[in-house]
C-alpha cells in the first residue's frame, strides 16, 4: 500500500495554494496517487531560462567564446596577467550571478536583477585583481577545476556505458524457515 503524491509546478498562478487537485487510485499496485499543480512546486532556480538567454544570444556568445579561445590558444602564457583575471573574472561573474538568481527566485521584480548583475561584475572584478596577484594559487585551482571536470565527465562516461543492473532477491518465506 502506498500514498504518491506528485505536485506539479505552475508558473502562471497567482498565490501559492493547490489547484487542479486529482485522485486516482491504482487497484493494481494498491497504490493511492494525489495530483496537485502549485506555484510553489516550481524550481528557485530555473535553468530552462539559462539556456533561452543563450540561445537567443548565441551569436553573441559565439563570437566571445572564439575571441578567448583563440586568445588563450595564442597569447594566454605570454599575457598571463590579463589571463588571470579575465578567468577569475568570468568564473566569479558567473557563480556569484546563478547564486543570487538562485536566492532571488523567478518572481523576484526587474530591478533585483539589475542589482544582482551589478554586485556580480564588482565581485568578478575584485576577484579579477586578488588572481593577478596569486598567479600561482590561481593556476593550481584551475588546474583542480580542470580535474574535477574530467572526472566528472569520465564519471558519467562509465555510468553510461557500465551500467549494472540491479537484483531484488525475496527469500522469506523459504522453506527452511520452517
Amino acid at each position: 500500500n502506498a500514498l504518491i503524491f506528485n505536485l506539479e509546478c505552475d508558473f502562471t498562478q497567482i498565490d501559492n495554494s493547490l489547484h487542479d487537485i486529482k485522485g486516482e487510485v491504482d487497484n493494481n499496485n494498491n497504490q493511492l496517487i494525489i495530483s496537485a499543480k502549485s506555484k510553489k512546486a516550481c524550481p528557485a532556480y530555473n535553468k530552462e531560462k539559462d539556456l533561452e538567454f543563450i540561445q537567443k544570444y548565441k551569436i553573441i556568445f559565439i563570437f566571445i567564446f572564439l575571441i578567448l579561445g583563440i586568445y588563450y590558444c595564442y597569447f594566454g602564457l605570454k599575457l598571463i596577467t590579463v589571463t588571470m583575471f579575465v578567468n577569475g573574472f568570468f568564473l566569479t561573474f558567473r557563480l556569484i550571478l546563478k547564486i543570487s538568481f538562485f536566492i532571488a527566485g523567478n518572481d523576484a521584480k526587474p530591478w533585483v536583477g539589475w542589482v544582482l548583475l551589478v554586485l556580480a561584475i564588482a565581485f568578478g572584478i575584485l576577484i579579477g585583481f586578488i588572481s593577478i596577484k596569486c598567479i600561482p594559487v590561481v593556476i593550481c585551482l584551475l588546474g583542480l577545476v580542470t580535474g574535477v571536470v574530467i572526472a566528472f565527465g569520465c564519471n558519467l562516461i562509465l555510468i553510461k556505458f557500465l551500467t549494472v543492473g540491479t537484483c531484488l532477491l525475496y527469500t522469506s518465506p523459504s522453506p527452511r524457515d520452517s
